[in-house]
């Protein structure tokens, strides 16, 4: 009995060596590092495949509707709270409302992305609020903050694609050239379609073959000038 107490002490000892304890450490970097890039990979294929199903604008018509949408759901957020029923959650969605529009001054790629990822919880969220709370919205000031978060939730929809189109084009840094070369592309496309002579094509260019008139035939009737 005493040699296995010895053993098992011994065992103890070696299980909280520094070794062991760097092993663990290590292991554990490791899972983190690969369940980060699980998540980051799986997110950025979301957002490309609701990115391609917006059509091509520029970065900043994507700026312009996505901070007309914030601007939306500030002010429903301000005014679901107004209803002092369940109005903490439009309270919150202000908060990331004014925090998108700080996020586009400073023109932080990093706080945009975590705007863009926040919008999925944010609509699950409304989901179970609704759920939550709809069934108890009977006077005229529940129905109102009901009303406002229903507009929020169908608000995120449509800016979720915007900041995932916003996020395929890396925040402006490489959509300028990219909507240059689509622009260029459908000009040519539609220039080769509907180009004819003398539409979009200069006169000079356009060949023109003159048939031989038939000495034996009179030239064509011609009035006479009276200011000649």
């Amino acid at each position: 009995s005493s040699f296995l107490s010895l053993s098992l002490s011994l065992s103890k000892e070696t299980r909280k060596t520094p070794a062991s304890d760097d092993f663990v450490r290590r292991r554990r970097e490791r899972i983190s590092s690969i369940t980060r890039q699980y998540i980051e990979k799986m997110v950025k294929k979301i957002v490309d495949i609701c990115a391609s199903l917006v059509p091509p604008i520029s970065y900043a018509d994507c700026v312009g509707y996505s901070t007309l949408m914030t601007n939306v759901q500030i002010w429903l957020g301000i005014l679901g709270a107004l209803g002092w029923f369940g109005g903490q959650w439009c309270a919150i969605s202000t908060m990331f409302g004014l925090l998108a529009l700080v996020s586009y001054e400073m023109k932080s790629a990093n706080i945009m992305k975590y705007l863009a990822v926040s919008i999925l919880p944010l609509t699950v969220c409304d989901v179970i609020w609704m759920s939550t709370y709809a069934k108890e919205a009977s006077t005229v000031r529940t129905k109102w903050t009901l009303a406002c978060v229903i507009f929020l939730f169908f608000m995120r929809v449509p800016q979720f694609f915007v900041w995932s189109k916003m996020w395929s084009t890396d925040f402006g840094e490489t959509n300028d050239d990219a909507f240059e070369g689509q622009q260029q592309q459908q000009h040519v496309g539609t220039q080769q379609a509907y180009a004819s002579p003398g539409v979009g094509v200069r006169l000079d260019d356009v060949q023109t073959t003159e048939t031989p008139r038939d000495p034996n035939v009179p030239p064509p009737y011609q009035p006479p000038n009276e200011f000649a």
